[in-house]
């Protein structure tokens, strides 16, 4: 599965239809917590700011950390030492992060992995679990079970994040043979006083699985971005010119 060349999320084709992933239909099909609309409008205001400089700046700069982070956990996990010095947030998160390995000692199953599932509903024509995604970790824990978790940089943990580790493990059941027992988020917090969080810090936040959430946020996603024929299909990216010369046509 590769994801295609969009400037609306990120969308892939499956069995030869274009479905979203678990992330953009949450983004377009589930309300925001509140917590995260007080924190936008207050700071906004505060500082000054119009909507579009924060998802410019102050948001940007959260997905810059964010994808470091887990670009950085990815690496290790094959074995890499990495040095990162003068960021202090990347290196807060992945202090935490480690703190989090060594209790926790998993026996890692899968890293980053794609999960997409081909199957067609025979009655509808369309595929069984119209989205798909990429899971952090899916990895056996101290008792056994086999966990499917998501590392998050974000200040806090929400009910949102529970559907989409639920639309994960549709995914994963309907195309592996062993199941997932647990769904977990992994906050690696990066806002703490110190070189290190303190003992007593919680990075581990399970959710049960919940299947009715996934369908009431895909049946919202649909409902909020379908056009005038009632297609939901995203924004591609405009080709542009790469070769650039005075004798090159235009």
């Amino acid at each position: 599965m590769e994801y295609l060349k969009t400037s609306s999320g990120h969308w892939a084709e499956i069995n030869g239809q274009i479905i979203p992933s678990l992330t953009t239909m949450i983004q377009g099909g589930s309300p925001k917590p509140p917590w995260i609309l007080k924190w936008v409008i207050n700071h906004c205001v505060s500082n000054n700011l119009s909507y579009e400089a924060y998802v410019k700046g102050e948001q940007s700069e959260a997905l810059r950390v964010g994808t470091k982070v887990h670009d950085s956990i990815e690496k290790m996990f094959e074995g890499e030492q990495l040095e990162i010095d003068n960021d202090p947030e990347v290196q807060k998160s992945l202090t935490s992060f480690l703190m989090w390995y060594q209790e926790h000692q998993p026996k890692i199953v899968a890293v980053e992995e794609k999960l997409y599932c081909e199957d067609i509903d025979k009655k509808t024509g369309s595929l069984v679990y119209p989205f798909c995604g990429t899971t952090d970790i899916v990895y056996e824990d101290k008792e056994g079970k086999l966990v499917l978790a998501d590392f998050k940089t974000s200040k806090q943990v929400d009910e949102t994040m529970g559907i989409q580790l639920s639309g994960y493990k549709q995914l994963w059941d309907a195309t592996h043979d062993r199941k997932i027992d647990k769904l977990a988020i992994i906050q690696l917090k990066k806002n703490y006083v110190g070189s290190k969080p303190r003992a007593t810090t919680n990075f581990h936040f399970e959710y049960k699985f919940d299947p009715e959430s996934v369908y009431c946020v895909w049946y919202l996603f649909n409902l909020n971005n379908r056009d005038k024929n009632g297609i939901v299909k995203p924004t591609y990216k405009p080709d542009l010119k790469t070769v650039f010369g005075l004798e090159e046509t235009v």
